[in-house]
């Protein structure tokens, strides 16, 4: 039921918690120093951080990477609303799949994506498309504690079992080839006032909709269900942003 996955995902701000304020607070440990560095924002989404980045670096210019044109057509809309569509430049590409033989970026950025490919994978894929102390910015999926709750571990075991935990990710960094510059968790209001909170409305909205349609419900209980897992467990795992350079 991909069909109803993108219904209860459209629209929404953002497709991971987040914020402007922890996009900022991670922004301001980047230092840009090419008079015309260029950005990579991989899996964008519908551009919310894309926009913040964009503001933040003037002179910059940030290609989008997604896989959902809807997500794109939503970053396009948005950004000429915020005047800075004529540095952003959406492209729709997999993760998987980028090839910018003419590119080396000053900047990388993945707010919430990383664990597609997994944090590991990524940190070794994503290193050959950074210059030179290039920096990377990535918001990922961690343990907060190191013996969660049965029920908490049962759930991303099936949703991600890659997961680690934050200190985890950290010693990978560093053998990954990469200087942490900062690192923090994410509030719970990142994943409430501009993720969760608009879901839950949205599904809500859904089951009446679809009463009496038992394959779509299944679909809308799945996601209620992520949604009460994080209600109960908030802090047994959050999102861990890492500013890193690479040495």
């Amino acid at each position: 039921m991909e069909e109803m996955f993108w219904e209860v995902h459209s629209g929404l701000k953002r497709e991971a918690p987040g914020s402007e304020e922890s996009t900022l607070r991670a922004l301001d440990k980047v230092i840009l120093t090419g008079e015309e560095p260029v950005i990579l924002d991989i899996g964008c989404g519908p551009g919310d951080q894309t926009i913040t980045i964009a503001k933040t670096f003037r002179d910059a210019k940030v290609m989008a990477v997604d896989t959902h044109e809807p997500f794109l057509d939503e970053l396009v809309k948005r950004s000429d609303e915020a005047r800075v569509l004529d540095r952003i430049e959406p492209l729709k590409i997999s993760m998987f799949d980028m090839h910018f033989p003419n590119e080396h970026f000053d900047l990388v950025w993945a707010e919430g994506s990383a664990y597609i490919m997994g944090f590991q994978n990524a940190l070794r894929s994503w290193r050959r498309l950074l210059k030179e102390e290039g920096y990377l910015g990535l918001a990922e999926l961690a343990w907060l504690k190191e013996a969660p709750s049965d029920e908490a571990r049962e759930f991303w075991n099936t949703g991600y079992p890659q997961m680690k935990h934050m200190d985890e990710n950290r010693k990978l960094i560093d053998e990954e080839g990469y200087e942490l510059i900062e690192t923090f968790i994410l509030p719970e209001s990142d994943w409430w006032d501009s993720y969760y909170g608009p879901m839950e409305k949205r599904i809500n909205e859904l089951k009446e909709k679809y009463q009496g349609k038992p394959e779509n419900l299944a679909v809308l209980e799945a996601e209620m269900e992520e949604i009460g897992i994080y209600r109960k467990h908030s802090d047994e795992y959050g999102y861990v942003f890492y500013v890193i350079r690479k040495n």
